[in-house]
């Protein structure tokens, strides 16, 4: 209480472009950047390629490792999915087609 009104934390907040867990967000620019760079659209996607493979540090992967969620909120902490779903659907949202 001894900083109220000097300090203000409102600076410190950041804005995430993804509605899923922040660790998923550079699986999921890679994801952008690719179909992106090739000019793929789904079927491009679906037809070209086979594998990924998304590496992160130990706590993020902790984090974001469901392999096979089974909620909408568990996608939301999914690499996995976050990012395969912009690579075929152009968001990481399960609203969008």
């Amino acid at each position: 209480m001894a900083q109220l009104g000097e300090v203000w934390k409102i600076s410190e907040n950041g804005y995430k472009l993804y509605s899923c867990c922040g660790h998923t967000h550079t699986a999921i620019d890679a994801a952008v950047e690719m179909r992106s760079e090739h000019g793929w659209g789904a079927r491009q996607v679906l037809g070209q390629v086979r594998e990924v493979r998304i590496s992160t540090y130990g706590p993020g992967w902790d984090i974001v490792s469901e392999q096979r969620p089974r909620t909408p909120y568990q996608a939301k902490l999914s690499s996995e999915t976050s990012s395969s779903r912009v690579s075929v659907r152009r968001s990481a949202s399960r609203r969008s087609t």
